[in-house]
């Protein structure tokens, strides 16, 4: 399932009138030839930067929008996702909240990912924070122990 598509893309950015009409066009048209997503010809003719296309992909598919270049990223939350995972899936825990566990990701349109992903990361998180704790543990009783 996906949550946006090559025409909503295209009419958003219609509407927005970001990019001229006559080369938004071309680049709508080179996505069936090239059968490659919108957002990724427009970042190869650059027509668009990253950070606005993914505001307006955000915006699509009502999801926040999170700029990773400048959201801080703690060490435990780097260790939810393995780094093989979050270089081939394109996707990083970010931040643990009262709601849950925040991911960003290049494509939000692998839903079944997303869940597969979310899911192991809460356990990930869960094995890292019963680490932590141990760790801890184990060097206050040490230092007891002194």
């Amino acid at each position: 399932m996906q949550i946006y598509d090559n025409l909503a893309l295209f009419h958003s950015l219609e509407e927005l009138g970001v990019i001229p009409q006559d080369k938004l066009k071309k680049a709508f048209e080179s996505t069936k030839t090239a059968n490659k997503p919108l957002g990724e010809v427009l970042l190869e003719k650059d027509l668009i930067s990253d950070q606005n296309l993914g505001k307006i992909i955000a915006s699509i598919a009502k999801i926040p929008f999170v700029s990773l270049a400048t959201t801080a990223i703690s060490d435990e939350m780097l260790l939810v996702v393995p780094e093989i995972v979050a270089r081939n899936s394109q996707i990083i825990a970010f931040e643990k909240t009262a709601e849950g566990l925040k991911l960003a990701m290049a494509n939000p349109n692998n839903l079944e990912m997303v869940e597969e992903r979310t899911a192991r990361a809460r356990k990930a998180l869960e094995d890292v924070q019963k680490y932590t704790w141990q760790k801890r543990t184990e060097k206050i009783i040490d230092f007891i122990n002194l």
